[in-house]
C-alpha cells in the first residue's frame, strides 16, 4: 500500500525498490481460499534477497533451503498472523486494536500449520506468540500440527501502539507513521530473549 511504498522511499531502504518481492501482489480473489486458482510450480516466482538470502513464495522450497543447523544454535522463525478484519478493512492495526482474525486468516494459519507440520517433524521447541487475539489464534492453529512444541504468549511479541492513528484507514495516515520506526535493535533484543527461552 501507500505506507509500504513510502517507507520503500526512505534512504534506508533504497536498495529495495525495485525488488520485485516487494511489488504489490496480484488483487486477491472474491472466492473463498478453496474455490481459488492454485498457481502451479512452474509459475511460482523466486527472488534473491541481498547478500544472497533465498526467499521465495513457497514454504516448503524456503524451509528446505535452510543451512543445517549447528548443535548451539537454535532457529527463529517469525510468521505473522492471519487477515485480520481490520486488514480486511484497511484500518492501521497495533497493539492497540486486538482486532481478530477474519475467516480467511484463520485458515491462512491452519495452512501455515498444515505445510509446516511435515517440513519441522519433532524440530519446533517453542511456539511463542503474542497475547493479542489474532496472534494467539494464529499460533494455536499452527501450534495444533506441533503438539511436542512448548506454548508461550509473550508481551514482548506485541506489536508497537499506535496511539491516536490506531484504527485509522492506513491510506490516509501516510507521514503521520514516520515518527513511529521501530528501531531494529529493539528487536533483535527482543528476538534475543525468545531465543533464551527455547534454549
Amino acid at each position: 500500500g501507500s505506507f509500504c511504498q513510502a517507507a520503500l522511499a526512505s534512504p534506508e531502504l533504497e536498495r529495495f525498490q525495485n525488488d520485485d518481492f516487494l511489488r504489490p501482489w496480484p488483487q486477491a480473489s472474491s472466492k473463498p481460499l478453496g474455490q481459488q486458482a492454485v498457481a502451479s510450480p512452474a509459475s511460482v516466482r523466486e527472488f534473491a534477497m541481498p547478500d544472497g538470502i533465498p526467499v521465495g513464495t513457497r514454504l516448503q522450497d524456503a524451509v528446505q533451503e535452510l543451512p543445517t543447523l549447528r548443535p548451539d544454535f537454535c532457529r527463529v522463525l517469525l510468521v505473522r498472523h492471519g487477515e485480520t478484519v481490520a486488514n480486511r478493512q484497511g484500518l492501521l492495526c497495533g497493539g492497540g486494536n486486538d482486532s481478530e482474525l477474519n475467516a480467511d486468516g484463520l485458515e491462512q494459519a491452519r495452512e501455515v500449520g498444515r505445510e509446516l507440520g511435515p517440513l519441522l517433524p519433532g524440530s519446533l521447541h517453542l511456539l511463542g506468540s503474542s497475547p493479542l487475539r489474532r496472534a494467539l489464534d494464529s499460533a494455536d492453529a499452527i501450534a495444533k500440527h506441533f503438539p511436542q512444541a512448548k506454548r508461550v504468549v509473550l508481551e514482548d511479541l506485541k506489536e508497537m501502539a499506535y496511539g491516536t492513528l490506531e484504527g485509522a484507514r492506513i491510506k490516509d495516515v501516510g507521514g503521520a507513521m514516520e515518527p513511529l520506526k521501530c528501531a531494529l535493535a529493539e528487536i533483535a533484543e527482543k528476538i534475543f530473549r525468545i531465543c533464551q527461552l527455547a534454549c
